[in-house]
């Protein structure tokens, strides 16, 4: 399961919409580690001077690993939130997240981040089962 949804919103999601701020706090509440972790890149990139904040290919735990993958994975998750922070989440794989501001969408660094060489260099053997 991604999100642990309070009963009472599943049955408001039964009758009507779920408002994003709503939705926002049960990603923040049920991964919370996935949330640190894109939390501490926005306030990277927002003190730094870099176009784009990646956690790099460190180590990672398997519980934020398996939060960011759910977090990723899920459009909505996603989606809600990028706009709550207001960046672009980037994803190599579940060992490389990075942020950037949507305003740097064609830069260089977010173009190489995104680009098949560097998706074929972040591979590792020992990522492979993520």
């Amino acid at each position: 399961m991604s999100l642990t949804v309070p009963a009472e919103m599943a049955k408001q999601a039964e009758v009507g919409r779920i408002t994003e701020g709503d939705f926002v706090l049960v990603i923040r509440e049920s991964l919370p580690r996935a949330w640190r972790t894109v939390e501490d890149l926005v306030t990277k990139l927002r003190l730094g001077d870099d176009v784009l904040e990646a956690y790099g290919s460190g180590p990672m735990d398997d519980q934020t690993r398996g939060e960011l993958l759910r977090m990723l994975a899920g459009t909505a998750i996603r989606q809600a939130t990028e706009r709550h922070f207001g960046v672009q989440l980037l994803f190599q794989n579940c060992h490389n997240v990075a942020v950037f501001n949507i305003s740097d969408e064609d830069s260089p660094e977010v173009e190489d981040f995104r680009s098949i060489e560097s998706q074929i260099l972040n591979q590792q053997p020992e990522y492979q089962y993520c």
